[in-house]
């Protein structure tokens, strides 16, 4: 918002893109290290209600307009990226 009006941000169109217009901005979000992406664990996932989200050690959802929210303890960090976002340690 600017000056109390809406402002677009972006735009989109169906011209044809090329791999090496993504791959300069991929390689710099998840290496730099001021990069949001390598500086803190962030998981986010869209369902049907809202969308949970898991940001370092605090966890979110968002449902129906409402949020809910803690802390999550480092050992239960695996536990809960299986239960909330199907993901899961392929190593063990």
């Amino acid at each position: 918002m600017s000056d109390g009006a809406w402002k677009n941000l972006y735009e989109f169109n169906l011209s044809p893109q090329e791999w090496v217009d993504f791959e300069p901005a991929n390689y710099l979000n998840s290496t730099h290290q001021d990069s949001i992406f390598v500086r803190s664990l962030m998981v986010v996932m869209q369902n049907h209600s809202g969308k949970d989200l898991l940001i370092g050690d605090r966890f979110k959802s968002v449902s129906e307009g409402r949020t809910t929210g803690w802390t999550v303890r480092r050992e239960d960090i695996p536990e809960l990226l299986q239960q909330k976002f199907s993901l899961r340690n392929l190593n063990e």
